[in-house]
């Protein structure tokens, strides 16, 4: 499926939904005429009132938008980084500072929550079962970027390691711990 054809049945969703909204009135039929050739491709439906179409498709916009960041989160649970989330945004590294920091602010912009001063979201780890608070790929250390896992996660250790190398010691790594100043590394 092409991009006209996810087009063409977002086109269908909003004349659905003008339809219920606003009953049979809302649709109305004119002739498609191609701009560039003149041709007559035939009657087809469109919203009687454009106003009504935009405020429907705001609508399906910002349920889309909810949509990516369920999606998002999802592999954020099985260990995927938000370097390849921002793959699968088609983020291209050409046109922004950070394809992995745009990537996560796209999930949880900055001014999402007014009333907190950082920006955050929320996942399950698949690793541990514990709901974890993601607060980004700003700072390179797991424990500063993440909470919330079960002490001893694998999938947790996994990321420290990646991140500290040779210099971790999983056994004194404090994980799981939130006092103290030392959490096992060198």
């Amino acid at each position: 499926m092409d991009s006209s054809d996810i087009r063409s049945r977002l086109e269908r969703l909003v004349l659905a939904q003008l339809r219920d909204e606003h009953d049979d009135v809302a649709i109305t039929r004119k002739p498609l005429i191609s701009q560039f050739t003149g041709h007559n491709y035939g009657d087809h439906d469109v919203p009687t009132d454009y106003l009504q179409a935009i405020e429907v498709a705001e609508r399906l916009s910002g349920i889309a938008c909810a949509l990516m960041i369920d999606y998002a989160d999802k592999p954020r649970g099985q260990g995927s980084s938000w370097a390849e989330i921002a793959t699968a945004m088609t983020i291209d590294p050409d046109e922004v500072d950070d394809p992995a920091i745009e990537a996560f602010e796209r999930v949880a912009p900055p001014d999402r929550y007014r009333w907190r001063a950082d920006n955050y979201t929320t996942w399950t780890c698949v690793s541990c079962g514990q709901r974890v608070t993601d607060r980004g790929p700003y700072d390179g250390h797991p424990v500063d970027n993440e909470s919330g896992h079960a002490e001893g996660c694998e999938r947790h250790q996994r990321d420290i390691c990646a991140y500290l190398g040779d210099n971790y010691d999983a056994d004194d790594s404090g994980a799981g711990e939130t006092s103290g100043p030392t959490r096992g590394w060198l």
